[in-house]
């Protein structure tokens, strides 16, 4: 055949790679980038204009697949990493600033790593472009007092890709409620395609991990402690998967999706030693949301589970099932719904379901919305199992309370009136005396 450069055969496209891969070695011994930049360039340039039939007939033809495929995968080159933070200066130490070093870093994009287990101080929070892969391999970062460390911030005309941040251990040193999301320890604003994972985040002045106007993310298999706002979550933001990680030590809430977020899920987590005034988990003006299987154990101070409108945004198609739930205080709830205008979204109801909640002196779930089934609970409390609430302005409608299990409460299911809470169904709930 006759080829697009002018050979007559394969063997002179293997006459002219043997050429150019031959100048390929010599320039790799000398700068690997620069290496790394010529085979791109012959996987660009040389392949579609050699374009031979047979390749794996030549003796190249290995080569030339090879340069095919990083044609194919430019992003493997162009990504570039992994970098390690010594390289451009970092002490790691933990007292020398290594910020700009970390900063020239990170700035490279790509995989950045940090040598296993060393420490290092920062005294401003590293900003994380596109297309960055943070490991730091069971390594430290300090930083001042109640401070951030990672910041991804975006726009919504240009919001940012494919941030990772993983196995770091992250000291927020924070000794009081901060102010706003300059105090969370991570902190991402307009990033699409998020991943935290394996990280241990402590001493958080706000959120340990916020993502706010965030899609497609993954906060998954973290151990957050001792926070003085939340230990994670993500508002304005669809198609977040916040799963398996420990909430130990809150003072404002464990896990949340707030405000317009939706298509979400909240499960499998645990959380223990919340502070006075603390909930749980969390759907504020959320919807579409699963909370699922997840553990809240006592301490907390309002609520184990709510979903509520916040903000002006409403709370609808909320599911909350299979959770165990404990030792709520005197007057709080295990699960509050307060979604007064759930009603304007008819087909999309609360459902709470197959829960475990050993309420102690608290009571067990608190109803104040519309469309919203309560179903199959076991419910341990010597207060109130179920209420169901409203008033003259915000009635509750449509609701069906059935098949619960009700165990040593002082008043099983109680009601208000008809004028407030219309359409109640409740049948089949079984109560039974304290053990």
């Amino acid at each position: 055949m006759t080829l697009n450069n002018g050979f007559s055969d394969s063997r002179g496209a293997d006459s002219m790679l043997m050429h150019s891969v031959g100048r390929y070695r010599l320039l790799q011994l000398k700068d690997s980038r620069i290496s790394r930049a010529l085979a791109l360039a012959l996987a660009v340039l040389f392949i579609p204009a050699v374009g031979w039939a047979a390749p794996q007939a030549s003796a190249y033809g290995r080569l030339a697949s090879w340069l095919r495929r990083a044609r194919n995968n430019a992003v493997e080159f162009t990504q570039g990493g992994p970098y390690d933070v010594r390289t451009f200066g970092a002490v790691l130490n933990g007292v020398t600033d290594d910020a700009v070093a970390i900063q020239r870093a990170v700035d490279q994009g790509g995989k950045i790593v940090f040598p296993p287990n060393s420490t290092a101080y920062i005294s401003v929070p590293i900003r994380v472009p596109s297309n960055t892969v943070i490991d730091c391999r069971n390594s430290t970062i300090k930083t001042v007092s109640g401070g951030s460390i990672f910041r991804a911030i975006g726009s919504a005309s240009n919001p940012l890709v494919g941030v990772e941040i993983e196995n770091c251990n992250l000291d927020g040193q924070a000794s009081t409620l901060g102010v706003g999301n300059s105090s969370s320890v991570i902190y991402l604003d307009y990033v699409n395609g998020f991943s935290i994972q394996h990280d241990t985040v402590r001493n958080c002045g706000w959120w340990c991990a916020e993502a706010d106007f965030s899609n497609s993310g993954l906060i998954a298999n973290n151990y957050f402690a001792n926070t003085y706002g939340d230990c994670a979550g993500w508002q304005q933001g669809a198609n977040v998967k916040l799963v398996n990680n420990t909430c130990d030590g809150f003072s404002d809430g464990g896990f949340s999706a707030n405000v317009n977020a939706s298509s979400g899920v909240i499960a499998g987590n645990v959380l223990e030693n919340g502070r006075a005034n603390s909930f749980g988990i969390e759907a504020a003006g959320a919807h579409d949301v699963t909370i699922s299987s997840n553990i809240v154990e006592g301490g907390y101070g309002q609520n184990g589970i709510r979903v509520l409108a916040n903000d002006g945004a409403d709370a609808y198609a909320v599911t909350v099932a299979n959770n165990t739930v404990g030792n709520a205080r005197s007057g709080q709830f295990c699960i509050n719904l307060t979604a007064p205008n759930q009603a304007s979204h008819p087909s999309s109801p609360l459902v709470v379901t197959n829960n475990l909640l050993n309420c102690a002196s608290g009571n067990g779930i608190y109803v104040w919305a519309d469309n919203t089934t309560v179903h199959g609970n076991t419910i341990a409390t010597s207060g109130t199992g179920i209420v169901l609430d409203g008033n003259s302005s915000t009635t509750s409608n449509n609701l069906f309370v059935n098949g619960n299990v009700i165990v040593g409460a002082a008043n099983a299911v109680t009601s208000a009136p008809s004028t407030v809470v219309v359409n109640a169904v409740t049948v089949d709930n079984v109560s039974f005396p304290a053990q």
